[in-house]
């Protein structure tokens, strides 16, 4: 007896960093208003997470790897999620030190509670539910082509909007339907607490016109050795300027309509 219990000790696999890796720990547990639905995340040490929703009587179970940010609606009839990239490919860009262009962007998985049914729709950036509402999900579409400036802000950022944010396109999807309303060159966007209306603010890039024409299309070569000899000017007025020009607008969900409340050259930076 003592010596199988020397010998089963001896077989113990010593604790290190391999092992750390394995470990899992549960976490983001959440429950639907009707108490029916149950929701919790299984997050390994390092790698790619699962979040599991549950029914509490234990009838159905559904797993969806890498996705967090779980919200159910308030009627417990939808829940919705991101589905983040895999682990392995996020760590690679950064490994590599590659523009974070190259990452997967996230999907929006949206889940039928009654039919079980989960639908994905890819290259999204942010979304958003109303407090109180059940209608319809706000989302953003990450812009693949456009490249020049930092994404719109992710979902729960409350900080001021940069004047260099990217305007990318809004879809409203209403639950239970196919219907869906978008908006372009949008910025930032909120439901209000009973998710009877949407506000969103836009920002369009605009040129001015050329204050000033050059007179003379072709310069003689006396001229322009004159000109080299002269301080080069701050500003070259002949050069086209941008300014934004932003708008406040609100879209009552019963009716799908939008309305312009403001517009303004200039920032709304809290909406």
């Amino acid at each position: 007896g003592l010596l199988f219990s020397s010998l089963a000790f001896a077989q113990k696999k010593p604790l290190d960093y391999s092992v750390y890796d394995q470990w899992q720990s549960v976490a983001t547990r959440q429950i639907t208003h009707n108490g029916k639905w149950t929701s919790y995340s299984i997050n390994p040490q390092e790698g790619d997470n699962t979040l599991y929703l549950q029914k509490t009587d234990n009838s159905k179970k559904i797993a969806i790897p890498r996705a967090s940010q779980l919200q159910f609606t308030q009627d417990s009839k939808f829940a919705v999620a991101l589905i983040k990239p895999f682990y392995k490919d996020t760590k690679a860009v950064k490994d590599k030190k590659l523009k974070k262009e190259k990452l997967a962007k996230d999907t929006l998985a949206i889940i039928n509670l009654e039919t079980f049914a989960i639908q994905k729709i890819p290259n999204v950036n942010s979304y958003k539910l109303a407090e109180k509402g059940n209608v319809a999900v706000a989302y953003l579409l990450e812009n693949l082509k456009d490249k020049t400036a930092e994404p719109a802000k992710p979902e729960g950022d409350t900080s001021e909007t940069p004047s260099n944010t990217k305007p990318l396109e809004l879809i409203l999807q209403y639950f239970g339907n196919d219907k869906k309303l978008n908006f372009a060159n949008v910025i930032r966007y909120e439901f209000n607490k009973n998710g009877q209306e949407l506000a969103y603010i836009t920002k369009k890039p605009e040129e001015k016109k050329k204050k000033e024409e050059n007179k003379d299309a072709e310069k003689s070569k006396d001229s322009l050795t004159a000109k080299k000899d002269e301080k080069p000017s701050n500003t070259d007025k002949s050069k086209p300027q941008k300014y934004e020009l932003q708008s406040v607008n609100w879209v009552n969900i019963a009716s799908g309509k939008a309305t312009k409340v403001i517009e303004y050259e200039g920032d709304f930076n809290q909406l």
